[in-house]
Protein backbone atom coordinates (compact mmCIF):
# COMPACT_ATOMS: atom_id res chain seq x y z
CA UNK A 1 0.00 0.00 0.00
CA UNK A 2 1.31 3.48 -0.91
CA UNK A 3 1.47 6.48 1.64
CA UNK A 4 -1.71 8.24 -0.10
CA UNK A 5 -4.16 5.06 0.01
CA UNK A 6 -2.53 4.41 3.94
CA UNK A 7 -3.81 8.19 4.97
CA UNK A 8 -6.95 8.01 3.01
CA UNK A 9 -7.60 4.40 5.01
CA UNK A 10 -6.13 5.28 8.30
CA UNK A 11 -7.94 9.16 8.51
CA UNK A 12 -11.74 7.56 7.12
CA UNK A 13 -11.15 4.56 10.29
CA UNK A 14 -10.52 7.69 12.63
CA UNK A 15 -12.96 9.91 11.41
CA UNK A 16 -15.73 6.95 11.62
CA UNK A 17 -14.54 4.95 14.63
CA UNK A 18 -11.64 6.84 16.83
CA UNK A 19 -8.31 5.57 17.35
CA UNK A 20 -9.04 3.80 20.76
CA UNK A 21 -11.10 2.36 22.92
CA UNK A 22 -9.72 3.60 26.25
CA UNK A 23 -9.41 7.04 25.65
CA UNK A 24 -12.64 9.34 25.05
CA UNK A 25 -13.43 10.48 21.98
CA UNK A 26 -10.85 12.69 20.58
CA UNK A 27 -12.61 16.15 19.07
CA UNK A 28 -9.70 15.54 16.11
CA UNK A 29 -12.06 12.86 14.70
CA UNK A 30 -14.35 15.92 14.06
CA UNK A 31 -11.98 17.61 12.19
CA UNK A 32 -11.31 14.39 9.91
CA UNK A 33 -14.60 13.63 9.42
CA UNK A 34 -15.51 17.16 8.69
CA UNK A 35 -12.77 18.30 6.53
CA UNK A 36 -11.53 14.50 5.30
CA UNK A 37 -10.41 15.93 1.92
CA UNK A 38 -8.02 18.75 3.50
CA UNK A 39 -6.11 16.50 6.01
CA UNK A 40 -4.53 14.21 3.67
CA UNK A 41 -2.41 17.07 2.13
CA UNK A 42 -1.41 18.16 5.46
CA UNK A 43 -0.10 14.36 6.63
CA UNK A 44 1.78 13.92 3.70
CA UNK A 45 3.64 17.77 4.51
CA UNK A 46 4.51 16.73 7.38
CA UNK A 47 5.46 12.49 6.10
CA UNK A 48 7.57 14.77 4.18
CA UNK A 49 9.43 16.21 6.50
CA UNK A 50 9.19 14.20 9.54
CA UNK A 51 12.20 15.25 11.90
CA UNK A 52 11.47 19.06 11.20
CA UNK A 53 7.89 18.69 12.08
CA UNK A 54 8.60 16.52 15.27
CA UNK A 55 11.38 19.29 16.73
CA UNK A 56 9.12 21.80 15.66
CA UNK A 57 5.90 20.32 17.27
CA UNK A 58 7.28 17.39 19.88
CA UNK A 59 4.22 15.56 21.37
CA UNK A 60 2.68 16.27 24.36
CA UNK A 61 3.35 13.93 26.94
CA UNK A 62 1.12 13.17 29.79
CA UNK A 63 4.14 11.92 32.28
CA UNK A 64 1.68 11.32 35.25
CA UNK A 65 -0.81 8.80 32.98
CA UNK A 66 -0.43 5.55 34.95
CA UNK A 67 -2.71 2.42 34.33
CA UNK A 68 -4.37 1.15 36.80
CA UNK A 69 -5.55 -2.09 34.66
CA UNK A 70 -5.76 -3.67 31.91
CA UNK A 71 -8.54 -0.85 29.80
CA UNK A 72 -8.23 2.22 32.86
CA UNK A 73 -5.63 4.84 32.96
CA UNK A 74 -5.59 7.45 35.95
Amino acid sequence: MNIERAIDAALRNVARHGDTDIFPFPFENLVFSDRLADAPAVLETIYKDFERWLSSYPPDTHPRLTQLRQTSFD
